[in-house]
């Protein structure tokens, strides 16, 4: 999503709204040929996220929405069926590191599990848990809106 602010309301309630947010990766299609004045180029439309009263308003809603980001969560999981557990280990807002520390942590748990060592210890996953499956290791995606 890539927020911007469009001066006037979308929906055409001028009287209510002074500026609209649009999100300018959807693009809406044109009007008919038929509704453009010889001459005048179309106006770019996208899909409204909100309308708003004052500038001020519009502003804020605008720059907590380009705010989003992805953050990249290493989960780990043991077990099976009833015994299955997941839990997350860190967070990361680059997912080249998300993925450096799920490697590390693959490895000391593979190593681990291969020695038989009691009790599990990992340096970088401090909630680690291992049954007789051993212990797996992802990145999970997930949307975090943040903002001041």
């Amino acid at each position: 999503m890539k927020a911007k602010i469009v001066e006037g309301s979308e929906s055409g309630h001028d009287c209510c709204f002074s500026h609209t947010v649009v999100d300018e990766t959807k693009p809406l299609p044109g009007f008919p040929l038929e509704a453009y004045v010889d001459g005048v180029d179309p106006i770019e439309r996208f899909v409204a996220i909100c309308e708003c009263h004052n500038f001020e308003d519009t502003f804020k809603v605008m720059k907590a929405l380009n705010c989003q980001e992805k953050i990249y969560v290493v989960k780990g999981e043991t077990g099976e069926y009833d015994d299955h557990g997941e839990w997350f280990v860190k967070a990361y807002f680059s997912q080249k590191l998300a993925e450096s520390h799920r490697l590390h942590a693959q490895a000391v748990a593979d190593d681990q599990d291969r020695k038989q060592e009691t009790p599990i210890v990992s340096a970088c996953d401090p909630f680690i848990k291992m049954d007789y499956n051993g212990t797996k290791y992802s990145v999970i995606e997930i949307d975090f809106y943040g903002g001041n």
